[in-house]
């Protein structure tokens, strides 16, 4: 007890003193694990039973910098052009990475490497970040320890046809060090280069920091650059100082050019906001990465048939007891009709639904059935203990023998996926054999027990010969992992729950690219929730649906996905057997954006206008864009319409039908004529009257009315009024039978009165006397009719003035 004492007197001590002038508190690190004592969050835990005055030391606060501390792991890599790069990382998780500024240790002329500071400059945020991220920072060519070869960036850095040889060496560094994809952040000119990055190579960069751009640098690219940034908007940060006007003045010319993502100042702060503030601009990056995208739930149930249970040919078979696992139906699957096929090991049945889940007819089986799938031909393929079933379309089921080294555990984590070939794998924790050869996708052979352990992959089998599989890191996380056929690392996706993870699996890639994966998610009332998280092929994630999880009996095949992305569920209730479908509850509207000469076009913005907000996407590199939207926000007939700097605006209609779900809508550009004038260059839909309506034509809306009357000022030139005539088109939805005024300048040139009676949207064009028009402004005005004490309802967008000889 004595010694107890005595040693807390000392540490407490120690706790207060200044540290000891002889003490390297560098070498806690060795000592803390030669003795054995464990620290956690930069605190020792305990203690062993003799303890030496170093080990005091070491865990009294004067050290507890140290202890806190990443290990650093440091490397240098060979440029492909002979330059060598010194890099760092430090800490564990989503990679982020750290480009420099120009932050200098003495100032001269000329200056060389060493003159730099380059990735030490980020000493502040270095640690701190990677308490949470893996975080990599390295030395820019002629900069600190990296070599140069060529034009010193310093001199040479510029937005070009091509991209800049600093961000050639980011890619390289990144392929290096096995980083598919990583957070940016970039300072000074690292943020040019950032910029470029996300530019040139946007499936690299999952969130971009931009701080303290470079005046007349970082932000100032092309038309066609903006084009490629401007997908990445909603995923980047601005940051500048309050006192660093160069960047502000960057910021700004950016935002006149189209290019205006977050927003966030540092007070008292100037160009290398990272050291002069530092704790303000790591809250920034911070909360930034921290933020998740909104996760939608975007399925809904279509329909709803159950089944009870006993030995009739509809019902199925189940076995209970007190001291018996109840089992009943614990697999099924679809075959490409839709049909539905449900083991009944009880009854010895596989039972046949159609595709709205009403009872067709039963197969005859005998045996297990732990997993059963569909081939091309609508085969039924049935993993049944030590064998594999086929039974054919029409014919007698066919057995053939499985390889005793393939580990096989009933339950979950088992079962069948075909390949890209068709070829036919049996996957067990992650691991597929290869069982069976095909022919045009078609499986024609199954392989010899011998030669089934010959062929074998780390995942699941998806598009492009690549293969997935799921990493379970710790409770609250795990991480999607996509190697290409050669088992190197092409993608990484991150998946994080506050609450507990039971399980995460692997389900499907549908036609569309988007990844589904179950997950079972445990909460502190330890209920276990059944999910479906959805990502895109970005390893954005799009969607969580939370499907019913209260089973009666022990099933292995809770969810099955087709490749259109519809959901079935087999439930077993105390009242019999539930088949339940779900569809999206939302419309795809997706397409591609091309110029008047074919080119694929990015970052135009297509755009539906709705009372709950805009939905809006930037169409990418390739030109395509996929828009998804809640069924019940939108009209029967809605329009959209996209836009971009320097195009004219483009308008569309879309009239939705019960029967589908996904729209191809493309948008071809044209560049603005120097005889037209847009009144607005974004527009937007404006609905005027006194929001009373009813009728099947003008009974709903996108947008809340405005008033009754629409006001809108323009400005024309010199060359305008050389034209002699003019014309001004709408687009236009629910004005019929009211005159609806239109006015230029006061006087009256027509009715909006003839828009589509089917409640769409449509054109109307008026022609009238340019010498209406003067030069400089001029003043549009719209009026809703009246009459008694009614105002008409109606919307419109889209207005621009065509001048004619």
């Amino acid at each position: 007890m004595l010694k107890k004492i005595i040693l807390g007197i000392i540490y407490y001590c120690l706790m207060l003193t200044p540290p000891l002038m002889a003490f390297d508190c560098s070498l806690c690190p060795q000592i803390l694990k030669k003795e054995g004592v464990p620290v956690k969050e930069g605190r020792c835990t305990s203690y062993p039973p003799k303890v030496s005055t170093s080990v005091l030391v070491c865990c009294s606060n004067n050290c507890q910098k140290v202890l806190s501390k990443q290990s650093v792991k440091t490397g240098r890599v060979t440029m492909s052009d002979g330059a060598k790069i010194d890099y760092e990382v430090a800490g564990k998780g989503t990679p982020l990475l750290l480009i420099h500024g120009g932050d200098t240790i003495v100032r001269r002329t000329p200056y060389s490497t060493s003159d730099f500071k380059a990735s030490a400059s980020w000493e502040s945020q270095f640690q701190e970040f990677a308490k949470e991220f893996k975080v990599i920072r390295f030395d820019i060519r002629g900069f600190g320890k990296s070599t140069l070869v060529g034009q010193h960036p310093i001199d040479s850095w510029a937005w070009k046809r091509r991209e800049d040889r600093t961000v050639t060496d980011v890619v390289e560094l990144l392929k290096f060090l096995n980083i598919p994809t990583t957070h940016v952040v970039g300072l000074s000119i690292g943020s040019g280069i950032a910029a470029q990055l996300a530019a040139y190579h946007p499936k690299r960069v999952n969130k971009l920091i931009i701080a303290s751009p470079w005046l007349g640098h970082s932000l100032s690219f092309s038309s066609a650059h903006l084009r490629n940034l401007n997908p990445l908007k909603k995923r980047t940060l601005l940051i500048v100082g309050a006192k660093d006007a160069s960047a502000i003045r960057e910021a700004n010319a950016a935002k006149r050019r189209g290019y205006n993502p977050k927003r966030e100042v540092i007070p008292s702060a100037s160009h290398f906001s990272n050291r002069e503030q530092p704790t303000k601009f790591n809250h920034l990056v911070l909360t930034f990465l921290r933020t998740k995208p909104t996760i939608n739930k975007l399925y809904k149930q279509e329909h709803s048939t159950t089944y009870g249970w006993g030995k009739r040919p509809e019902q199925f078979g189940l076995q209970e007891g007190e001291e018996i696992e109840t089992f009943g139906p614990h697999t099924f699957s679809l075959d490409s009709r839709g049909n539905l096929y449900v083991v009944d090991t009880i009854n010895a049945k596989i039972k046949v639904l159609n595709d709205k889940g009403r009872y067709q007819r039963n197969i005859d089986f005998t045996g297990w059935a732990s997993d059963i799938i569909t081939g091309r031909n609508n085969e039924l393929f049935i993993l049944d203990n030590d064998s594999l079933a086929i039974q054919p379309v029409r014919g007698n089921l066919i057995r053939s023998q499985l390889s005793p080294k393939i580990p096989q555990v009933e339950g979950y984590g088992q079962g069948m996926r075909f390949d890209n070939a068709g070829n036919l794998y049996l996957c067990q924790f992650q691991q597929c054999y290869q069982v069976g050869v095909a022919q045009k996708r078609n499986v024609t052979k199954i392989l010899p027990p011998d030669k089934q352990m010959e062929n074998i992959k780390p995942g699941y089998p998806i598009k492009g010969n690549n293969w997935i599989r799921t990493v379970w890191k710790n409770n609250h996380e795990a991480v999607i992992e996509i190697m290409d056929e050669d088992w190197a690392l092409v993608q990484t996706i991150p998946m994080k729950t506050k609450d507990v993870f039971g399980m995460v699996g692997f389900l499907r890639e549908d036609d569309k690219g988007f990844l589904y994966f179950e997950v079972e998610r445990i909460t502190r009332n330890n209920y276990v929730h059944l999910e479906i998280w959805q990502y895109d092929k970005t390893g954005r994630h799009i969607s969580i649906t939370e499907l019913p999880n209260d089973y009666y009996s022990t099933v292995y095949k809770k969810v099955f996905i087709d490749s259109k992305g519809k959901m079935s569920q087999v439930v077993t209730t105390p009242n019999g057997v539930k088949s339940v479908t779900w569809k999206a509850a939302y419309i795809q509207i997706k397409g591609k954006v091309k110029n008047n000469r074919n080119n694929s076009l990015a970052g135009i913005k297509i755009k539906v206008p709705l009372v709950t907000g805009a939905k809006e996407v930037f169409s990418g590199l390739n030109g395509d864009y996929d828009l998804r939207i809640y069924e019940n926000k939108l009209p029967s007939s809605f329009a959209m319409i996209a836009s971009g700097k320097d195009f004219l605006p483009v308008s569309k209609n879309i009239t939705k039908s019960n029967k589908q779900n996904d729209y191809v809508i493309n948008f071809t550009m044209r560049n603005i004529p120097s005889n037209m004038v847009l009144l607005e260059i974004e527009p937007t839909i404006h609905h005027l009257g006194d929001g009373h309506f009813s009728g099947a034509a003008n009974s709903q809306f996108q947008q809340r009315t405005e008033g009754s009357t629409y006001t809108k000022a323009f400005k024309i030139n010199n060359a305008h009024l050389k034209f002699p005539k003019a014309e001004i088109a709408f687009f236009v939805k629910g004005a019929q039978n009211y005159h609806n005024i239109v006015n230029i300048n006061g006087t009256q040139i027509g009715y909006l009165d003839s828009s589509p009676s089917n409640g769409s949207f449509g054109n109307i064009t008026f022609n009238f006397d340019a010498h209406l028009l003067k030069k400089g402004q001029n003043t549009l005005e719209v009026k809703s009719a009246h009459e008694g004490s009614d105002y008409d309802d109606f919307e419109f967008t889209n207005i621009f003035i065509r001048f004619k000889e």
